[in-house]
């Protein structure tokens, strides 16, 4: 898939043709199932599109070219997958995991093969300088899968497919994948228990302390250490830049923002870059890398609000169950909202296999019928 819709090409072109032939087919097999119990969770997912569709015409009052309104607005299109799929069962939920896992496990073979040799060459200092395919979070989504659907079904081969995710994810330098991983394993630390939680706590703080002596003892890991002493100070520069412009822009158009794609000076998105970056051929972009401040400024409080209400109402649902929600259920939950602390800090939110990913994932939740408990009959009755 194209990460952002930017030019027409072969691949573009197959995707975009398939997902409509797939589409055409769910929509087929959908009319043909039984309306779901819990008809509510795409209310707030329809307002979004309104919304969507209202800020066209907010941004070309606003000078937007009609181009880098439809680029912003073609990934959130994406979110209606969730739209596509009948009432679930159990079943399917877990077809969903196991064909994410798969996903990722593909994704990681591509981008290792085309990556790996440069890295490891020394030429470049991490992988996201090799290959873009590292700007997609997937790595991050297949340790929060594997850690609370996969660890029960398939201890061994989870413990190393994290493993591998994890020195992907250092590979990378994504401080804030690092750090929503050691907050996923506190979570996960917790929910275990009370022996099991002890060994757990042992163990980590065991390997922890070995990861960091070879990253202190290891020039890449002085390089990569270096990188969480300044996250203090670069979050009161760049991110509170960047804060500070959209929250300007979002003052002026509270309600219904400025539309999609309004520019943003590239001393704003890339105030305090270190990554190396193309020669721009443009004196703006089209977005933020804060998802809230983002929508604030493009689709305003309407846009906020149906955003937010879609996946809280989509997770509500699916953990309301209680005690009935399984393993899978946790698991999707967790990665929803892990994927949305992840959008407060990088524009992943923009990217077309995120938005296809949560569409599908909120579908597990809102829409997976769970067997009701059946009556026992009375003695003598």
């Amino acid at each position: 898939m194209p990460f952002v819709p930017d030019e027409i090409s072969v691949a573009t072109v197959s995707f975009v043709g398939l997902s409509a032939l797939w589409a055409a087919v769910a929509i087929a097999v959908r009319l043909r199932r039984p309306r779901g119990s819990r008809p509510h969770t795409w209310i707030p997912l329809s307002v979004l599109y309104g919304s969507v569709l209202l800020s066209g015409p907010i941004a070309l009052a606003n000078g937007v070219p009609f181009a880098e309104w439809f680029r912003g607005a073609v990934p959130f299109v994406f979110l209606a997958t969730y739209f596509l799929f009948p009432v679930l069962t159990p079943d399917d939920g877990a077809f969903v995991l196991r064909s994410i896992v798969l996903a990722v496990i593909c994704w990681l073979l591509k981008a290792l093969a085309t990556a790996l040799p440069d890295f490891i060459s020394g030429t470049q200092a991490r992988l996201t300088y090799v290959s873009q395919d590292f700007q997609l979070p997937l790595a991050l989504i297949g340790i929060t899968v594997t850690l609370f659907w996969g660890m029960r079904r398939r201890p061994v081969e989870s413990v190393v497919l994290i493993a591998v995710l994890l020195a992907v994810i250092i590979a990378t330098g994504y401080r804030s994948q690092a750090i929503l991983v050691a907050l996923l394993w506190v979570v996960y630390v917790a929910r275990q228990p009370r022996r099991r939680r002890f060994g757990l706590t042992i163990a980590s703080l065991a390997i922890a302390g070995a990861l960091l002596g070879w990253l202190v003892s290891s020039p890449f890991g002085e390089t990569y250490l270096a990188r969480f002493e300044d996250l203090q100070d670069e979050l009161r520069s760049q991110r509170a830049v960047e804060t500070l412009y959209g929250y300007s822009k979002f003052s002026e158009a509270p309600i219904l923002g400025k539309g999609l794609g309004f520019p943003v000076p590239l001393a704003v998105n890339q105030f305090g870059a270190t990554e190396p970056v193309s020669v721009a051929t443009s004196d703006h972009v089209g977005y933020l890398h804060n998802v809230w401040i983002y929508l604030c400024m493009d689709l305003g409080l309407l846009g906020l609000v149906a955003y937010l209400a879609f996946f809280a109402a989509s997770i509500r649902t699916g953990l309301k169950s209680g005690a009935s929600a399984g393993d899978a259920t946790v698991a999707v939950s967790v990665t929803v909202a892990t994927l949305l602390l992840y959008f407060t800090v990088e524009a992943a939110f923009r990217e077309i296999q995120m938005n296809f990913l949560l569409g599908s994932l909120c579908a597990v939740l809102a829409k997976t019928e769970r067997p009701t408990a059946q009556r026992v009959p009375a003695a003598g009755a």
